[in-house]
């Protein structure tokens, strides 16, 4: 982390569960701008239900991509991912193992 006027903070996952699981998904878009910007995305693995936005610009001298990062715990599927692309179109799929990245082009 950037820190103003200070020096940078490093921060490390030390989490003590190393079973836990994630979700990365890199979305591209076709008629829309091609980062996704403005797409919403929801998560469903198990119990969990999980949303998240692509943006962009997200702070003074700092940015860490457009991939939208989902962490899942335990769950080792994801049940459905449901796209809302920013131009209203919805897009779900369904049944994913956990710990990959994705990447989903917007459909035509």
């Amino acid at each position: 982390i950037l820190n103003l006027r200070e020096k940078p903070t490093l921060f490390e996952n030390r989490s003590l569960n190393k079973n836990n699981q994630w979700l990365q998904l890199h979305l591209v878009g076709t008629s829309i701008n091609r980062d996704a910007v403005g797409t919403r995305v929801r998560v469903i693995a198990g119990e969990l239900e999980l949303l998240d936005e692509v943006r962009n610009g997200r702070g003074y001298q700092s940015y860490w991509g457009s991939r939208l990062h989902f962490g899942l715990g335990t769950e080792q599927r994801i049940d459905r991912i449901e796209i809302n692309w920013s131009n209203g179109r919805l897009q779900v799929i369904e049944g994913f193992t956990a710990s990959q990245v994705l990447t989903l082009v917007q459909p035509n």
